[in-house]
């Protein structure tokens, strides 16, 4: 989620995923959100970037890193609460 352009709509895109999750039910995400979030994480100490780093490493490092990430986007990452 890098560049300009496509910061806004790959955040608009994560947004709308993120906005079905359960633990966001009463929460408005918008891409505005996505993008603040990931700013404030970006502008974080290394320790605390590292485990945001680490998961976005592993998400890609799969042969099928775009259907992990789709399938995480879809259904929220391993371990939240569905419902």
């Amino acid at each position: 989620m890098d560049g300009d352009e496509g910061e806004k709509i790959a955040a608009n895109r994560i947004a709308r995923s993120v906005s079905k999750w359960f633990v966001f039910q009463n929460q408005e995400v918008t891409g505005t959100t996505i993008t603040n979030w990931r700013k404030a994480i970006k502008c974080g100490s290394l320790e605390e970037r590292k485990p945001f780093e680490a998961i976005c490493a592993a998400l890609r490092a799969g042969p099928d890193a775009e259907t992990t990430i789709k399938k995480v986007l879809d259904e929220g990452p391993l371990g939240m609460a569905k419902s």
